[in-house]
């Protein structure tokens, strides 16, 4: 395993959730990869959507947030599709 794979690993997974066998191991880590970005995407969209509230302008939002379009900030904006 190279040196960023095991970083990744450490991130995701702590030393006491290991179990020794690496791809059980990375089987975990991207599922906790998966939780956290679901998760973050979620956080995210409530963060855009409650910014919208308080400026009442996606044009705003997005001069704010880093210029992005209208069209890209109410797709975030939108809690994420049950896969």
């Amino acid at each position: 395993m190279d040196a960023r794979t095991e970083q990744a690993l450490d991130h995701l997974l702590p030393a006491d959730k290991r179990t020794g066998d690496t791809i059980a191991d990375l089987q975990a880590a991207f599922a906790e990869s998966a939780r956290r970005r679901r998760q973050n995407s979620e956080d995210g969209g409530a963060v855009i959507a409650a910014l919208y509230e308080e400026v009442k302008s996606w044009r705003r939002v997005g001069e704010l947030l880093g210029h992005y379009s209208v069209r890209t900030l109410r797709r975030w904006a939108e809690p994420p599709d049950d896969e």
